[in-house]
C-alpha cells in the first residue's frame, strides 16, 4: 500500500473539532457528514496541504504517453496503472494518503513521495541506533559531481559515478574519517542547453573529537575532498566537491537531523523536470525535439524523439540509487520488533474522523479524483463505525 503522507506539520489541515468525533452506525452516517461539512460523494479532491494528486497524475500520464509513443509499453502502462484510486483517511489534526497498485518507478512523482516515506522508515532508526551506539557523531552533507554529458551517455555516466563512488569509499584516508554514511544520486537536466547532470549527495559521519580537532590527521578539506574525488573518478578535471555540516544531525538525532536526512534522499530526479504545461494540458519533454540517442540493439546514434524519458529510464534501470554503508545496514540488536512504518503510525494526527475512497475519473479538462465512498472504520480497528457510498 502506498503511504503519501510525508508527516510534516506544514501540511496537516485541521478539519473539524475534535468533539464532533464519534462513531455512528451507517444510516446516521450521512447526516455525520452534513453536520461537519464533509465534501459530498462525487466530489473532487482538492489539494492536501501541497499536494496537487490530480497535478501529479496528469503529469504520470504525459510520461506514460511519451514512453509508449517510444516502445516502452512495459513502463507506460506501470505509470498509467499506478494509483488511480486514493484513499484519504481524514483525522481531526490532519490526513494522511494511501493508493494501491503503486508502480514504484522512479519517474513516478507519486511513488516518488511513497518512496521517500519508505526510505526514511528504513533509514532513520539504523541511524539513531548507529549515534546512540556512537555518541560525538557529526553528520555532512558531501556534494560529488561531475562534468554534464548529453542523454546518451546518461547510462554510462550514471555506473560510472556509482564505480567512483565506491572507489572514493575505499582510500585509507576516507576510511579513517569517515565512520557511516548514506548515499543517494540525483538527475538534473537543463532545458537550454538538454544535457544531465548525474550528482551524488552523502551524508557522512564523523567523529566531532577527532575530525575536527586542530592539527587532527583525520581531517578532509574540501580541496582534499575534490582531489580524491577526482582521482576516484579517473578524472583528467577537478570536479565540483561541497561538504558542509547538517544541523540536527548528532546524537540524540533531533528533528532538524531529520528533516536534513529527508533532503539527502527526497527525489532522484525533481518532479516536473520532465514534465511541461500548455493550455491546461500535461506533455512529456522531448515529445516534439529531437535528440541523439540509440535504439535497443543499435549502437548507431539516430535523432529520436521522448529522449529524456528513456534515457533516465534506461540509466536507472537495475541500479540503487540510494544505499548505506554496512554499520548502518539491519538492526544490530536483532529487535525483530522494530516496524520500520512505526514513524507513520507514531505521529499524532488526532481522533479518527473517516475514511475516503477517491476514484480517477477522465472527463477531458475535468479529469481528476473524484469520491466513491467513505468509511467510518478506523484502519486497523475490529469496530465497525458504518459506512456511506455513492451510486
Amino acid at each position: 500500500m502506498l503511504d503519501l503522507f510525508n508527516g510534516s506539520d506544514a501540511e496537516r489541515t485541521e478539519w473539524v473539532p475534535s468533539a464532533h468525533l464519534h462513531r455512528l452506525p451507517s444510516d446516521e452516517a450521512p447526516y455525520f457528514c452534513d453536520e461537519i461539512g464533509l465534501p459530498d460523494i462525487g466530489k473532487k479532491l482538492a489539494k492536501i496541504g501541497k499536494r496537487d494528486y490530480r497535478r501529479m497524475h496528469l503529469e504520470k500520464l504525459a510520461l506514460a504517453d511519451s514512453l509508449q509513443a517510444a516502445g516502452r509499453d512495459d513502463v507506460a502502462n506501470l505509470l498509467r496503472n499506478c494509483c488511480t484510486q486514493l484513499i484519504v483517511d481524514r483525522y481531526s489534526k490532519g490526513v494522511r494518503v494511501r493508493g494501491p497498485n503503486e508502480c514504484k518507478h522512479p519517474l513516478c512523482p507519486t511513488a516518488q513521495l511513497a518512496r521517500r516515506r519508505r526510505l526514511e522508515g528504513e533509514l532513520i532508526p539504523p541511524i539513531e541506533r548507529f549515534l546512540a551506539k556512537n555518541e560525538g557523531m557529526q553528520g555532512n552533507l558531501l556534494t560529488l559531481t561531475e562534468q554534464s554529458c548529453p542523454a546518451h551517455e546518461l547510462n554510462y555516466r550514471h555506473g560510472e559515478i556509482l564505480r567512483a563512488f565506491s572507489r572514493l569509499m575505499s582510500f585509507t584516508k576516507v576510511k579513517r574519517a569517515v565512520k557511516a554514511y548514506v548515499r543517494s544520486v540525483e538527475f538534473t537536466r537543463n532545458p537550454i542547453t538538454t544535457l544531465w547532470h548525474p550528482h551524488i549527495h552523502t551524508c557522512i559521519f564523523v567523529s566531532k573529537t577527532e575530525y575536527f580537532r586542530k592539527g587532527s590527521k583525520v581531517y578532509i578539506s574540501q580541496e582534499q575532498w575534490a582531489a580524491l574525488w577526482r582521482k576516484a573518478l579517473r578524472a583528467t578535471y577537478t570536479p565540483v566537491v561541497d561538504i558542509r555540516a547538517l544541523k540536527g544531525l548528532t546524537s540524540p538525532l533531533t528533528d532538524k537531523g531529520r528533516d536534513a536526512l529527508r533532503e539527502v534522499i527526497k527525489y532522484q530526479v525533481k518532479p516536473g523536470s520532465l514534465t511541461y504545461w500548455q493550455n491546461g494540458k500535461a506533455f512529456a519533454v522531448g515529445r516534439q525535439t529531437p535528440e541523439l540517442y540509440r535504439k535497443p540493439g543499435d549502437d548507431t546514434l539516430q535523432p529520436m524523439l521522448n529522449v529524456p524519458v528513456i534515457a533516465f529510464c534506461d540509466a536507472v534501470k537495475g541500479r540503487r540509487l540510494v544505499a548505506t554503508s554496512r554499520n548502518l545496514q539491519g538492526n544490530d540488536d536483532l529487535d525483530f520488533t522494530d516496524d520500520p512504518r512505526g514513524e507513520v503510525k507514531a505521529l499524532d494526527l488526532g481522533e479518527f474522523i473517516c475514511t475516503e475512497t477517491y476514484q480517477w475519473h477522465t472527463r477531458g479538462r475535468d479529469s481528476g479524483f473524484y469520491l466513491v465512498g467513505r468509511s467510518f472504520d478506523e484502519p486497523g480497528s475490529t469496530k465497525r463505525g458504518g459506512s456511506a457510498m455513492g451510486p
